[in-house]
């Protein structure tokens, strides 16, 4: 049963379009919190679209934006600044989600603020994105992602510049704090939120997750990731010359404005293409 409304949170998705707005909805109505408002955020020259939507059959409050600019992040940072809640919630437009996501999320920054929390992510087919270490990926992670044979790797990045993600063995309570979180689902404090670019590139944003997680680091912000399952279509580095270039461009940059190891990122990097041309 869906409770009344908090008022504490409003609910951002960056969106290329209206496409998925309906599915969204309907997830979001079945929230057992609802948020204050829905923002819905656009990149530019979409809104004439707007009349095809109706949003009255559900029990929400829904704004649709169009941001000044294109891009993920531009149209996070641009739709967080529409809220008016003290607490926002920004998700992808294509996570599958429980009713009780909102309310654990929300229930664990209102106790622990300042903080920002995400949810576990799997697979859209429910496979964790996590995979359990043979002894070469250790060795692996030792060599090349610079991680002690003994160390805890889940949820740290590693002096290559590439993340971990969680188990779901690792929780030994509700949440469990990282050094990195996913970009898909994130709750916190509007006030901890940057008001500018954090992304030093234009379109696709590449690694924008690293870059995000470190802004909050700085502020002394802890980053939890909590025992909760969201779903989504995550997909592998593409090995094609576009998407490999801008992702180790930005993935470069991350790792200088960290002082990680270069040498030990473009050895990574060696690495992925040589088994993407082996697979072939």
């Amino acid at each position: 049963m869906v409770e009344s409304n908090h008022g504490k949170f409003d609910l951002v998705i960056a969106s290329r379009d209206l496409v998925r707005l309906e599915a969204n909805l309907n997830l979001i109505s079945q929230s057992s919190v609802l948020p204050n408002r829905v923002i819905w955020c656009l990149p530019p020259s979409i809104l004439q679209d707007i009349e095809k939507v109706d949003t009255s059959r559900f029990p929400l409050s829904v704004s649709i934006f169009e941001s000044p600019k294109s891009g993920q992040v531009h149209q996070r940072i641009f739709g967080i600044s529409q809220a008016t809640s003290e607490f926002v919630i920004f998700m992808d437009d294509d996570i599958e989600f429980g009713s009780l996501l909102f309310e654990k999320l929300l229930k664990h920054v209102v106790m622990s603020d300042p903080c920002v929390v995400s949810p576990l992510i799997f697979n859209l087919n429910q496979t964790p994105l996590y995979k359990n270490p043979s002894k070469i990926t250790k060795l692996i992670d030792f060599v090349i992602h610079g991680f002690a044979l003994k160390s805890l790797r889940s949820g740290r990045v590693g002096l290559s510049g590439f993340p971990k993600y969680v188990d779901l063995e690792d929780f030994k309570s509700p949440s469990f704090e990282v050094e990195w979180l996913p970009g898909g689902v994130q709750a916190l404090s509007k006030s901890l939120f940057p008001t500018k670019n954090y992304y030093p590139f234009e379109g696709k944003a590449y690694c924008e997750d690293l870059f995000l997680s470190e802004i909050y680091k700085k502020r002394f912000v802890k980053l939890f990731i909590l025992n909760t399952i969201v779903y989504t279509e995550v997909s592998p580095l593409q090995l094609n010359l576009k998407s490999f270039y801008f992702d180790f461009k930005a993935r470069l940059s991350f790792v200088k404005s960290t002082n990680k190891s270069v040498i030990r990122m473009t050895l990574w990097y060696i690495a992925l293409l040589f088994v993407g041309v082996f697979r072939k």
